[in-house]
């Protein structure tokens, strides 16, 4: 498989039914324009956060029409899956990003899957993969342990391999779409020595955006946009303290996806906010909801200690000779005081942009608003139950859901007119 297939990428989305009005098909239908002003060449696009109640209601129908379930086997194990994609033809390709990387593949139907790629080093292996992304009817696996790029399709699975290069480059880098006519669109994802430079209050490591050129031979930084919240903490491992930046819990981290002929990326430093870019990294525009971030409850702090502390709980964790000490650092390290402006971004149809509100632990609902490129609110979607949705299409939407024991599944659900 070439890298040229790159050049003529086109995202392409399940088909529409006629049964019942989609997204797309009503979008403009009482949609809600921002307040507008420009500020230093900027144009910012304002909403109250009323502008959620009277946006047009959509809600997720409450059964799935399919689901992607690896079952018992666990070569097909969906835990460590935090983004898959939704192939042309209705099947699922899912990449394990932890614990053995490797890469699946579920029919349309979501009868049982397949292995397609395993770890290694050999044809269309993988080390250290990144979620897919979608490159007209192949699915990219970037891969910077093995430096290259892996190539998927739903029919023949593994179908070629690219090169990465410079290494040193392409190192810490994880796609997150197209955008333009030649663009992989990727994010640092290393610290690196950088986090020793912040201040012992703690702070902000910057994320770069950066633009990869079809060959992947060139790659520029196009901006830089706020990353993971730090806060310094004393370890004790092997009974020696000494003070280490950590990652807070629950906290702000850096967006980035694309928008339309536009790139979207966070701007959260103080409150809910979306910078619009063009492709090379100029801030267009500026997307506000003027609204307060939710607070952090007793039961969410309590989740998440017990969900790490759990992690820790296995007979493999109690050999670890530094357990005593992740278990601790599990009960007392910090977490964040306020949730996040939102979850995260996800790309829609017709140049929509989906914000997904934040949420924690215990809530069993969801809620994500979709924006055009202009600021204007196309539609209000709520969704129920531990999932999050990952792609959203004209008029389905992929859920990742978790049970009550904590299996993942991938759920493809129908979009259905009015809210709860």
């Amino acid at each position: 498989m070439k890298h040229t297939l790159l050049v003529a990428m086109l995202l392409v989305v399940a088909a529409c039914s006629t049964d019942t009005p989609s997204v797309g098909t009503v979008a403009g239908a009482g949609s809600v324009l921002p307040d507008t002003q420009t500020v230093d060449g900027v144009l910012v696009m304002r909403h109250d956060p009323a502008a959620f109640a009277t946006a047009p209601q959509w809600r997720v129908a409450d059964s799935a029409e399919v689901v992607f379930d690896g079952g018992d086997d666990p070569n097909l194990d969906l835990t460590y899956v935090s983004r898959p994609a939704l192939m042309s033809d209705g099947s699922l390709i899912a990449v394990n990003e932890v614990n053995a990387g490797r890469v699946m593949h579920f029919p349309a139907d979501g009868s049982s899957g397949r292995l397609i790629s395993g770890q290694g080093e050999g044809p269309g292996d993988v080390m250290s993969p990144q979620p897919p992304v979608m490159v007209g009817d192949s699915a990219l696996v970037w891969d910077d342990r093995t430096v290259r790029v892996n190539w998927y399709t739903a029919v023949g699975g593994w179908v070629g391999s690219t090169p990465l290069y410079p290494k040193a480059a392409s190192d810490c880098l994880s796609p997150v779409g197209v955008v333009g006519a030649q663009q992989l669109l990727t994010v640092t994802r290393c610290w690196g020595n950088a986090v020793y430079e912040f201040p012992k209050g703690g702070g902000r490591v910057p994320t770069h955006v950066v633009a990869v050129a079809p060959d992947f031979a060139i790659i520029d930084t196009i901006g830089l946009v706020p990353g993971i919240e730090l806060r310094w903490a004393e370890t004790r491992f092997g009974g020696q303290r000494r003070e280490f930046p950590m990652a807070l819990r629950l906290p702000r981290l850096s967006h980035v996806q694309p928008w339309g002929s536009s790139i979207a990326t966070s701007n959260d430093q103080h409150g809910y906010s979306i910078d619009r870019r063009a492709l090379d990294g100029t801030v267009t525009g500026r997307l506000e909801v003027v609204m307060p971030r939710r607070v952090v409850t007793d039961a969410m702090r309590d989740a998440v200690i017990a969900r790490e502390l759990e992690m820790y709980s296995t007979p493999s964790a109690e050999a670890h000779e530094g357990i005593e000490e992740s278990r601790r650092l599990a009960r007392e390290s910090p977490i964040a005081d306020s949730l996040p402006p939102y979850a995260g971004l996800v790309v829609g149809v017709d140049g929509m942009l989906w914000i997904v509100d934040a949420f924690a632990s215990p809530d069993t609902a969801w809620a994500a608003t979709a924006y055009r490129e202009d600021g204007e609110i196309v539609a209000r979607l709520t969704g129920t139950g531990q999932s999050w949705p990952t792609q959203i299409l004209d008029d389905r939407v992929l859920i990742r859901t978790t049970d009550a024991d904590g299996v993942v599944r991938f759920e493809v659900r129908r979009i259905v007119k009015g809210d709860r």
